[in-house]
């Protein structure tokens, strides 16, 4: 985009209506033009990555089951998401309906389950390895749920044939000191920049 002008006129272009997002890298001048068009920023994202060589073992968590999704968990998983993610601004934009809760079978996907209830999940593409949700509910946070999981996932993108590992998340949020404490490293900001109807 060399101007406001052209921005307009692509704009205009566009057979849907808003809403309209896009995803740049945080230095893209074309950040400051889109808010100049009424597009505001809705997330800042650091992109994380690690190989899977060398991952650690999570510990067992006691009373904690790791399993494949379900799509009859639906329900549960819906509640799980809305507590776990409540401050995402991902969820935010895309809440109630994510797709997730539909996602048996696709990518390797598991969930912590105490009993009957699910308290966290992990969401990855196989073998890419890029990971798409993950989240932990409040009242299980800090337990090694997140680690034991996470390392689930690991497994399947590795049987996959996949290297790595990588995702966005907020920079300086607990899930990224969580993924620096589990071997990831920085590798660039993005922006999020939406225009709403």
């Amino acid at each position: 985009m060399q101007s406001p002008a052209a921005l307009r006129s692509l704009l205009a272009s566009l057979a849907e209506p808003p809403p309209w997002d896009v995803q740049l890298d945080a230095g893209d001048p074309a950040v400051g033009l889109l808010l100049s068009e009424g597009f505001e920023t809705y997330a800042e994202t650091v992109l994380v990555a690690r190989r899977l060589e060398g991952m650690k073992v999570a510990p067992h968590v006691s009373g904690i089951e790791i399993v494949p999704y379900r799509n009859a968990w639906a329900e549960g998983f819906a509640e799980a998401e809305a507590l776990a993610m409540a401050d995402d601004p991902f969820y935010r934009e895309m809440a109630p309906d994510t797709g997730f809760a539909a996602a048996e079978g696709y990518g390797a996907f598991f969930v912590a389950r105490a009993a009957d209830r699910i308290v966290a999940f992990a969401q990855a593409a196989v073998p890419e390895g890029w990971i798409n949700w993950m989240g932990v509910v409040p009242d299980e946070r800090r337990r090694g749920i997140a680690r034991e999981v996470l390392g689930e996932v690991a497994r399947e993108v590795a049987a996959g044939r996949g290297t790595h590992l990588t995702c966005e998340t907020a920079p300086g949020s607990d899930g990224h000191r969580f993924l620096v404490a589990q071997g990831f490293r920085d590798h660039g900001r993005q922006f999020y920049l939406i225009r709403r109807a």
